[in-house]
């Protein structure tokens, strides 16, 4: 049984850095096989640039979880507690293709789209594990996990926005105007 969780969300870096990270790699071994040993820190550094990646691990033994970023494998983060989110559950969330032809948008296709998280009590606090599945992989998923996790599996009912005091203030009947 492994006493940790993984969940990867993405790469750390963006596409043109990842490359440059690739060419930084390429350069370095160049430059070392043409005897310039100067050029050898580029290799590491660009596999740096090319491997990081940012996720959630969850240490299912101590009952903590953190937002890491990982360097060549190694992660990096901060602890918080997992006990402050006793719930695990499915938020449902909207995909459109990214146009820019503004044409084009009566056409465009809205696909919905799961994320698995962790929530709060009040349903306010939440920790996204798994974003972006289909409808049937997310639950799948989800009941996995909240086995795995000993978390009670639960539907998401976002909270609900209270009236101010000033909204309840412009209800009331304002008095009339005197008559003189």
């Amino acid at each position: 049984m492994n006493q940790y969780l993984l969940f990867p969300h993405r790469n750390s870096h963006s596409t043109p850095i990842r490359i440059a990270g690739i060419a930084l790699m390429v350069l370095g071994a160049v430059m070392t096989f043409k005897l310039d040993f100067w050029a050898i820190p580029l290799i590491p550094f660009g596999l740096v640039l090319l491997t990081s990646k940012k996720g959630v691990e969850i240490d299912k033994m101590q009952h903590e979880y953190r937002h890491y970023t990982s360097y060549l494998g190694y992660r990096t983060g901060i602890w918080h507690d997992s006990d402050k989110y006793p719930y695990l559950s499915l938020v449902k969330s909207r995909k459109k293709p990214k146009l820019k032809n503004a044409s084009v948008y009566e056409e465009q296709i809205v696909s919905d789209f799961y994320d698995v998280c962790l929530l709060s009590k009040s349903h306010r606090g939440r920790v996204y594990l798994m974003i972006g599945l289909e409808e049937m992989q997310a639950k799948n998923e989800a009941i996995r996990i909240s086995d795995e996790l000993g978390k009670e599996y639960m539907p998401y009912t976002p909270p609900q926005k209270k009236k101010s005091k000033r909204a309840n203030y412009s209800r009331k009947r304002q008095p009339e105007d005197k008559q003189d």
